[in-house]
């Protein structure tokens, strides 16, 4: 497994104790606020908007599980 930018060559998996749960969070914090808002894609969301609440809950995602979080 290679390591994200600026994490350096000791980031590894180590620090998740619970890869399925942190799978589940990382659904949730990317997806999960689109997902409910558009009604499973049944209503449109502006494609910027639905970026911005990716990447926000992908920082969440990455401070919390990566090097040094949770």
């Amino acid at each position: 497994m290679s390591s994200p930018a600026g994490w350096g060559s000791s980031a590894s998996a180590a620090f998740v104790p619970d890869s399925d749960r942190a799978a589940v969070h990382f659904v949730q914090l990317a997806a999960g606020e689109v997902t409910a808002r558009t009604f499973h894609g049944a209503v449109p969301m502006p494609q910027e908007e639905i970026d911005r609440i990716a990447d926000a809950g992908v920082m969440v995602f990455l401070r919390a599980h990566g090097p040094g979080g949770g």
